[in-house]
């Protein structure tokens, strides 16, 4: 995962402060973070990137899109296309957070090319929703 002092989401957040003009201590509360851990991000002090829960609270409270904010992140939100209409915003971010933790794509210690992690984020999404909806039909019987 990169870092937050490689990506530039402490400036994206920074800059969608700004626009709605409001103070650190207003976002937070609107956000529903601590002033502390905002102002962290925003001046790169924090040690790791947001979890997908977070940068989806970040994208509510700031009123940004959410592809905006994952990719300031250095993420990539998945497509909404792929995303099963029986979805539920908890679907969603369980799912971004399964694609955050099999983010390093080696093969046979060779980092893949990006087509190469494209196929594989696709085949994860794939079958993320194919399990996701077998355990929802379990929970059903």
């Amino acid at each position: 995962m990169p870092s937050i002092n490689e990506t530039g989401l402490g400036d994206f957040i920074e800059q969608s402060i700004y626009k709605n003009g409001w103070s650190i201590r207003k976002a937070a509360l609107q956000i529903g973070v601590s002033a502390a851990y905002l102002s962290k991000i925003i001046n790169h002090k924090a040690d790791s990137n947001p979890k997908p829960q977070t940068l989806d609270k970040l994208s509510k409270g700031l009123k940004v899109p959410r592809k905006e904010l994952y990719e300031a992140a250095g993420l990539t939100l998945i497509n909404d296309d792929s995303i099963p209409a029986w979805a539920t915003e908890k679907d969603i971010t369980d799912l971004n957070e399964y694609l955050e933790t099999n983010k390093p794509m080696n093969f046979q210690g060779v980092e893949l090319d990006a087509d190469a992690k494209e196929a594989v984020q696709q085949f994860l999404v794939g079958y993320f929703w194919k399990r996701r909806k077998q355990e929802k039909n379990d929970a059903h019987e």
